[in-house]
């Protein structure tokens, strides 16, 4: 039986696909090893799944006061200059850690499957001598159809320019780190160090989100493979409250309204926006947590306010969504056929922001700095009154229905590669 570990990091968001991808993979046969953070232990222990901790968490790194620094400057290119150093010194903090859980992770393995640090990833495959596969949720692959995400997206001077862009920026995350990749690789994995440049591999990439949500660039190598949405092979075991069915079969379909993992400085000005914006435009909501701490005193007849629920089945049951724009949430808004507005603090969100608007699905996203009250009533009017948005929306949700299913469609690929 070969072995197979998977390195993940960050969000929920992040994660989740490598949930879905071990899950199904145990079940074609392989031993499944799955590494990310301690927070997801309970739910890939519940699955059957081996669990291994990998230090360190991105995603609270961009909740610290630099991380929101960096986030500020992304629409400004010489700040983004003065904070890197920042950004640099603090990701050093838990890089020594979390590159020796991912070597203590892999022991044995017969494949690698990563996002997390990809150089960590082709380090240790090259020491192993095992195949090494990306997967990756947004676009990060060269291309000169859209420039890189960590550059100001507002900046585009055609397709020379896009394309170099992807470029500078490797080449930046090089400058950054790889020095203490490369003393990693001695050190620990014992391999020569790699060139002063952030090499264009050409390994295997999955992208796990739909080609109707987003089509395979003209420029992408055939390495390089979008297999449609992985979604959770299993039922969740979460039962809704009685309270939420009550609300739900007594009203008009509600618009979702969550931020996701994206905490926010000021829950109880962001409540106050959604409650007003809600109330102006006379209709009901669903609000779920997710990192906010939103209080639940206090709320009006036509909101709920909910801990979490199965998005699958949530927004089945929704007129529309505003939501952060996360690709695993954005996913759950086009196949479930419902209008979409995007309110974005990272770059991955203001991505897939402007593709729905692109898709005519939703309009032109949001900075979450800019939000107010007038401007979230005007998202929710908008998506919820817009006849050819709400058309668009369903079209595309029969679109990806059709779609070769991604799960399986993955496992081929790999399979097909590591043997």
């Amino acid at each position: 039986m070969k072995k197979i570990v998977l390195m993940a990091s960050g969000t929920y968001g992040d994660v989740q696909p490598f949930i879905s991808l071990a899950y199904t993979l145990k079940n074609a046969g392989y031993e499944i090893v799955l590494a990310t953070h301690k927070k997801f232990e309970k739910e890939i222990s519940g699955l059957g799944l081996d669990f291994h901790a990998i230090s360190g968490d991105p995603a609270e790194v961009l909740q610290s006061d630099v991380g929101k620094e960096w986030i500020e400057a992304l629409s400004t290119p010489y700040r983004i200059i003065r904070v890197w150093k920042k950004l640099q010194n603090l990701f050093k903090s838990v890089m020594e850690d979390a590159l020796k859980d991912c070597w203590t992770a892999s022991r044995g393995a017969d494949a690698i499957i990563h996002s997390f640090l990809p150089l960590a990833g082709h380090s240790i495959a090259e020491k192993l001598g095992v195949p090494c596969i990306s997967v990756y949720v947004v676009p990060l692959t060269r291309t000169r159809t859209i420039p890189n995400l960590f550059t100001p997206l507002d900046l585009s001077f055609g397709r020379s320019y896009n394309y170099f862009s992807h470029v500078i920026t490797e080449n930046l995350t090089w400058l950054a780190y790889g020095p203490y990749i490369n003393k990693w690789r001695k050190c620990t994995l014992g391999v020569k160090p790699l060139p002063y440049r952030y090499d264009n591999l050409t390994n295997l990439v999955l992208y796990p989100f739909s080609p109707s949500a987003y089509p395979r660039p003209f420029d992408w190598g055939d390495n390089v493979k979008v297999t449609g949405y992985w979604k959770m092979p299993v039922k969740s075991d979460w039962n809704p409250p009685e309270s939420l069915l009550d609300f739900l079969n007594n009203g008009s379909k509600p618009v979702f309204i969550g931020f996701g993992s994206m905490a926010e400085d000021n829950p109880e000005e962001t409540q106050s926006i959604i409650f007003k914006a809600l109330d102006l435009t006379g209709k009901r909501g669903v609000v779920v947590k997710g990192w906010s701490d939103y209080s639940s005193a206090g709320t009006p007849k036509n909101v709920y306010i909910l801990d979490q629920a199965p998005y699958d089945w949530l927004f089945e049951k929704m007129e529309a969504a505003i939501h952060h724009g996360g690709m695993g949430t954005t996913g759950f808004s086009l196949m479930s056929g419902i209008p979409t507005a995007v309110v974005h603090t990272l770059p991955d969100q203001i991505f897939w922001g402007r593709q729905l608007a692109a898709l005519g699905v939703g309009p032109e996203p949001v900075p979450r700095k800019k939000l107010d009250y007038i401007k979230l009533a005007g998202l929710i009017n908008r998506i919820t009154s817009d006849p050819d948005m709400k058309e668009q929306a369903m079209l595309l949700k029969a679109k990806i229905a059709i779609e070769e299913d991604p799960l399986e469609k993955a496992v081929r690929l790999i399979e097909n590669y590591i043997t």
